[in-house]
């Protein structure tokens, strides 16, 4: 797992202060180019507020964008720890019992002969076939909870890694803007920042979606595969086909014949 509980929490909540240092820079670039354009001729004051329009709607989108987000900020942890689980309880422990049901372990394949040996040594393969089917099933739920769990943890590393890129432009824009000659610049500068923003952390969102679906498609398939009953003859564990042997009648031409009364 790339982090434990308490790195994805420091994580969460680095986010948490990043954005409020946005919203407060943002607002402090606003309010030094709200104080310059009441300087300026209108035509220029104008462009001012345009500008500074433009700028607290981007703004706007940011913080909505990751207040979403972040709501249900997701458990990444639990997620792999839960894949881990189904390695640990239930895949393992198949794994031990595929190696046993071997023909080189059963007394079927080496001290039996005829046909009760062929039935109990073909129920084995069909039994190794069951287990195996299982196993893979344990090792595809860990795999795919496990990218899950890494694809949380990757889309608030580049939401942090975007809110902190765009809070350092912020903070130069906001020093310009209170200065005048640079107050257009600046606006533009931080608009155009901001909206990167926006941009990384849609795509990363847009990325994670992706893999949800991923995960879900694999999910389906995984039930798919545990309705499929070819392993498990009418959902049963396979066993030999005993019933074939109900008669213990002996017919091989030999003076030791014998048969049931009917």
């Amino acid at each position: 797992m790339p982090l434990d509980a308490a790195a994805f929490d420091e994580l969460i909540e680095r986010v948490r202060r990043l954005l409020d240092r946005v919203r407060q820079t943002a607002d402090s670039l606003v309010d030094n180019a709200s104080r310059v354009a009441r300087t300026l001729p209108w035509f220029l004051a104008r462009q001012v507020v345009w500008l500074l329009e433009e700028f607290a709607s981007v703004v706007r989108q940011l913080v909505e964008l990751v207040g979403r987000l972040i709501a249900p900020a997701g458990n990444p942890v639990r997620v792999w720890e839960t894949g881990r689980r189904w390695m640990d309880d239930f895949t393992a422990p198949l794994s031990d019992q595929v190696g046993k049901i071997d023909p080189d372990h059963l007394a079927a394949g080496y001290e039996w002969e005829g046909r009760a040996a062929d039935a109990y040594l073909d129920a084995a393969a069909r039994q190794r076939a069951a287990l195996g089917a299982l196993q893979a099933i344990g090792g595809d739920m860990d795999t795919a909870l496990a990218r899950l769990a890494i694809g949380i943890c990757g889309l608030w590393a580049a939401v942090a890694a975007a809110l902190c890129s765009a809070l350092i432009q912020l903070i130069g824009a906001a020093v310009a803007a209170a200065s005048g000659v640079g107050t257009p610049a600046a606006l533009i500068l931080a608009t155009t920042s901001v909206a990167t923003a926006c941009a990384a952390v849609a795509g990363g969102a847009a990325a994670l979606a992706a893999l949800v679906e991923w995960v879900s498609d694999a999910i389906t398939t995984i039930r798919h595969r545990l309705a499929d009953h070819e392993a498990f003859p009418d959902g049963a564990w396979p066993a030999p086909a005993a019933r074939r042997f109900n008669d213990a009648s002996l017919t091989d031409g030999t003076p030791s014949d014998w048969t049931l009364e009917r």
